[in-house]
């Protein structure tokens, strides 16, 4: 008999988005007997940081440790299970240098894939729309490399042109903003 701790996540578009935030958002720590996750989201954001506390208790099954921190303007979400990053398939230590990958069950559906770059989007990306100009930017900003060749990928697959840069890809074609946008409803949250 499996306990509650060894039990599989259940893979659906939910954990899709997890991740995709945890990516972007989130890191995972190791400690002797356990690992932590912990997102780091903008007190600004009361909708998007609530949402995750309720999606990450959903999904573990356990009640995320919700912070506000005193001297900025961040809301700390974070949960200690055994094993999170075999689970995750969220590789363990600071994001910068790793080769993250989108797991391969995110890529086999489109839903998911949708989900996970709503995450991913959510945490790292801004949208600005300027009609004085007619300027549309839709940004997702990461220093990892591997991680931007991801996002990069996935947006080509669903037929997107992006603009890649150092730190960034980025849409600004004022029609792929809006149909992004919306794909992946965007600062919408259920």
């Amino acid at each position: 008999m499996q306990n509650k701790l060894s039990k599989p996540l259940v893979r659906d578009e939910k954990l899709a988005f997890l991740i995709g935030l945890s990516f972007g958002d989130g890191h995972i720590q190791k400690f002797p007997r356990t690992e932590r996750l912990r997102i780091v989201l903008g007190s600004d954001k009361p909708a998007l940081w609530k949402y995750t506390a309720k999606l990450v208790e959903d999904i573990f099954k356990k009640r995320p440790w919700v912070k506000t921190r005193k001297h900025t303007k961040a809301v700390d979400i974070s949960i200690y299970r055994c094993g999170l990053s075999k689970k995750l398939e969220i590789p363990s230590g600071a994001r910068k240098n790793l080769k993250i990958k989108i797991p391969q069950w995110i890529w086999k559906n489109d839903k998911f894939l949708i989900s996970c770059l709503r995450g991913l989007y959510e945490a790292e990306a801004s949208l600005n729309i300027h009609l004085a100009t007619y300027t549309y930017n839709f940004s997702f900003s990461n220093k990892n490399q591997y991680l931007l060749n991801e996002v990069g990928k996935a947006l080509i697959y669903f037929g997107f042109h992006p603009e890649r840069r150092e730190d960034a890809i980025r849409l600004r074609r004022k029609q792929e903003v809006e149909s992004f946008r919306n794909l992946i409803s965007f600062r919408k949250y259920a």
